[in-house]
């Protein structure tokens, strides 16, 4: 039987499945006399994708973030969290990337934050309180609006936004995030620890 990768209620069923744990005695000192042993248990268990390429299916390990969330959510945080904190310029793939990264964080985001039929742009406007941060606010809407629609602005493509401007952009969703929830923020924070570079 072949699952689909994208159903995700089955994978969050596999997810919850009791997993017996691989157990292991281990010496409880160095002594090389020492006889006595402890358990040490671990889990036994791995999860794979299946990837194609050129005709040729291979496993691969499946990704940190969907190893250990249901969502993407999370690995989206971890995404703006690496930018806001590049200790240098961003990579190729970060600059890339970001755009619809954000895009997507803040359309889940709303999502849940706010779930109603009102236009979603008025609780952007609110969370990122644009009549006093007009200057960020603006910046943060043209990278979601226009570098993640390529289509549409094409030519905008062509002349990339600056490195410099997509981490000031990052500290300014982390900074309002924290600001808006910052239960949320510090529990997003905790459980991107081992995602985040």
């Amino acid at each position: 039987m072949q699952q689909s990768p994208h159903n995700l209620e089955f994978f969050k069923y596999l997810r919850k499945l009791t997993i017996p744990k691989k157990r292991t005695h281990i010496k409880s000192c160095s002594d090389p006399s020492c006889t006595s042993t402890k358990k040490n248990d671990n889990e036994d268990l791995s999860f794979y994708l299946i990837n194609k390429e050129n005709n040729i299916s291979k496993l691969d390990v499946l990704p940190n973030y969907l190893r250990k969330y249901n969502t993407e959510f999370n690995y989206l945080f971890s995404q703006i969290w690496n930018c806001a904190h590049a200790a240098t310029e961003l990579g190729p793939d970060q600059i890339y990337n970001f755009s619809n990264n954000m895009r997507k964080f803040f359309e889940v985001y709303t999502y849940f934050k706010y779930p109603s039929d009102q236009d979603k742009s008025v609780f952007r406007e609110k969370f990122f309180d644009s009549e006093n941060n007009l200057n960020h606010f603006k910046l943060v809407d043209r990278i979601a609006n226009e570098y993640s629609h390529a289509e549409e602005i094409f030519d905008r493509t062509m002349r990339p936004i600056s490195s410099q401007e997509m981490i000031s952009a990052a500290k300014f969703i982390l900074d309002r995030l924290k600001a808006n929830d910052v239960t949320q923020y510090d529990a997003l924070v905790q459980s991107t620890k081992d995602i985040r570079e």
